[in-house]
């Protein structure tokens, strides 16, 4: 199924800062309009950020800023291999029309947690997006297939909003996978926003494989709203775009829920890769996991940002972040700053952060036995990134992750 939206114009986006005048869209809710409205409002009062906000420090907006993108068409590739009988894969706007009430109570809750100029962004300028519900009691065994996109005019820079809403069901399993940039055409930057509402005891499995073709820009903002007995697993990969930058937003709401957060950043040249995120525990016994790796060559940036906060009523949290970089060259430069905020007592929160080179013991090991020395690179290379892959639940989606990761990896092995 493939659908495309359009939306058509040309401009700085510090020319759309400076626009006086709101665009009222046709075809929504009256209550939406109010929160794309409000989401104007916000972004008018608050701007872009500067490097002097403490999560943008390591990151200049400024020329970006000042380049000219072609506002154009969203675009959405969706592959779902299970049929519409198990899933309903529909359009934002037929989303308002069948499941009007399921959508406001999500936005009510989920828009609150959008917070930088970029979601803000998209929720006032995209024009249509994607609806995944999986009702109650439903178990999709193969995974479904979301590319994200648009079609800019040939030769000009473009921009667009992918906007996905997922629910997930009370007992409801799904195994998701995005995919950015793999469509004809793909907008130089992509501005994605991802929703996600989950019941009791439903589970979601999800990766994301970032942009990987040059000169390509993504900043994806995802919000999760989980409830009592359920999990998500989230994996992302980025690798091959100048920069990448990801904010996600979890909130642990029900007793018993947990979540599994991880990321490879493999990243040469001059790439840049950011991870911003933030997990809240609002209820007793959840549970959150973080490992975050990247691998770094050349000038390549990367940022690991997290905040693990346990409110007071959250007792019982069991928490931990772990960030490890392996930075191949003198110039590459890896930061780092897991944080956790405890409110409660009794809880098991732990974080730590790891940066080196490759361990030359484990080279001359391996040169001893006669392995040539890029051989003997590329598996310690290959070694460090190894546990990520294990840890994905879906075999499909296993073996396609391994393809890309390892055909970043070899663009690092010397």
């Amino acid at each position: 199924m493939t659908m495309v939206v359009e939306q058509i114009n040309r401009m700085t986006l510090q020319e759309l800062a400076a626009k006086s005048v709101y665009e009222d869209p046709s075809g929504f809710p009256d209550w939406f309009k109010k929160i794309r409205r409000s989401a104007w409002d916000q972004f008018k009062k608050k701007g872009f950020p500067k490097r002097q906000d403490e999560n943008w420090k390591y990151l200049s907006l400024s020329e970006f800023l000042d380049t000219s993108f072609e506002f154009t068409e969203e675009a959405y590739e969706v592959k779902n291999e299970e049929g519409a009988s198990k899933a309903s894969v529909l359009t934002l706007r037929e989303g308002f029309e069948r499941f009007e009430g399921v959508l406001k109570e999500l936005f009510h809750e989920i828009s609150l947690m959008e917070q930088n100029a970029f979601s803000l962004i998209n929720t006032f300028r995209f024009n249509d997006g994607i609806f995944i519900h999986v009702p109650a009691q439903t178990v999709l065994k193969n995974p479904l297939t979301v590319r994200l996109g648009c079609k800019g005019s040939q030769g000009l820079g473009a921009i667009s909003h992918p906007r996905v809403v997922v629910w997930v069901g009370d007992n409801a399993r799904l195994n998701l996978v995005f995919e950015c940039g793999e469509m004809p055409n793909a907008s130089q930057v992509m501005n994605a926003v991802s929703l996600v509402k989950m019941g009791k005891n439903a589970h979601l499995n999800w990766v994301f494989l970032g942009r990987q073709d040059h000169q390509a820009t993504l900043f994806s903002n995802t919000a999760a709203s989980i409830g009592r007995d359920s999990a998500l697993k989230y994996f992302v990969l980025d690798g091959g775009a100048d920069l990448s930058r990801h904010e996600i937003n979890v909130k642990l709401k029900g007793e018993n829920a947990s979540v599994s957060l991880s990321s490879l950043m493999a990243l040469t040249g001059d790439e840049q890769s950011f991870h911003h995120v933030f997990v809240e525990h609002e209820a007793p016994h959840t549970e959150s996991q973080q490992n975050y790796k990247s691998i770094l060559t050349g000038n390549a940036v990367s940022e690991y940002n997290s905040l693990v906060h346990a409110r007071h009523e959250a007792i019982k949290t069991v928490a931990s972040q772990l960030n490890k970089n392996l930075l191949l060259s003198e110039t590459a430069r890896a930061y780092s700053r897991p944080q956790l905020k405890i409110d409660t007592d009794d809880v098991q929160c732990s974080h730590g952060a790891t940066m080196g080179q490759l361990d030359l013991d484990e080279l001359y090991y391996l040169r001893s036995r006669g392995i040539q020395e890029k051989d003997a690179r590329a598996m310690i290379i290959y070694g460090f990134a190894d546990d990520l892959l294990m840890n994905l639940p879906v075999e499909a989606i296993k073996n396609k992750t391994q393809e890309m990761i390892y055909s970043q990896l070899e663009r690092m092995v010397k």
